[in-house]
């Protein structure tokens, strides 16, 4: 929708939406060392959900925390261990151009 909006503007921008759900300003600095600076960009637009993107990257409490090796292990064990029942939603798919919500709510 900005891209759109800016040419209408008579602006000319390629604009890359590289957001992923559930991940945290330690993640988005690994996507973007690792894929955004290939891309050589002009500018960078960053959005942080005050909820828990400040506070959630300073909670490691245990030494494996530190490792990502290491705390997928851990998480697999935890995960193997406690899990019950079955995945409610089923099988699913993802697609980059299904809007998560209408775009008049999106931008009420």
């Amino acid at each position: 929708m900005l891209e759109s909006q800016l040419k209408q503007d008579k602006i000319n921008v390629e604009i890359l939406n590289m957001g992923i759900p559930s991940i945290g300003p330690i993640e988005y600095l690994s996507l973007f060392v690792r894929e955004g600076l290939d891309l050589k960009p002009d500018m960078l637009l960053l959005t942080f959900y005050i909820g828990n993107d400040f506070t959630d990257c300073s909670k490691r409490k245990d030494i494996y925390e530190y490792s990502y090796v290491a705390s997928l292990i851990k998480y697999c064990l935890t995960f193997e261990t406690k899990y019950e029942g079955s995945n409610i939603n089923g099988p699913g798919e993802y697609y980059n151009d299904n809007p998560t919500i209408k775009r008049e709510a999106y931008l009420n």
